[in-house]
C-alpha cells in the first residue's frame, strides 16, 4: 500500500545463515526493510545507533554481550525502538533467561 510507513529492521544473530534466511523473508514484504546486520552484541548496538531501526531481532545467546544486555543499551540509545528477543532457553545465559521469564505471561 502506497503511503504506509516501512518497518526498519536489525537483525542480530551470531548464525549468518540465519541472518540470511531472516532477510530474505522480510525483504519479500513491501513494508519492511533491513537496515542493518550483526552478529555479535557490541556491533548490533552500534548498528542500532547508526541505523535507528524501529524493531531488533536480537539472538538471546549474542556473544560478546548478551541479549538482555544489548537489548537494554539498545532500548537506552534509540528511544522508540522495539526489540524482539529470541530464545532457546536451553542455550541460554542466565541472564538473558532472567529477562525471558520476566517477559514471559505469568
Amino acid at each position: 500500500m502506497d503511503g504506509d510507513p516501512t518497518i526498519r529492521i536489525l537483525i542480530a544473530d551470531p548464525n549468518s545463515l540465519f541472518r540470511e534466511a531472516v532477510r530474505s523473508v522480510l525483504e519479500g514484504e513491501t513494508d519492511l526493510e533491513v537496515v542493518g546486520e550483526g552478529c555479535y552484541g557490541a556491533q548490533a548496538v552500534r548498528e542500532a545507533e547508526q541505523t535507528r531501526p524501529d524493531v531488533v531481532l536480537i539472538d538471546a545467546t549474542l556473544p560478546n554481550c548478551d541479549g538482555a544486555r544489548t537489548t537494554a543499551l539498545i532500548t537506552e540509545r534509540v528511544p522508540g525502538c522495539r526489540v524482539l528477543l529470541l530464545a532457546k532457553t536451553k542455550t541460554m545465559a542466565p541472564s538473558s533467561r532472567r529477562c525471558v521469564q520476566g517477559l514471559a505471561p505469568t
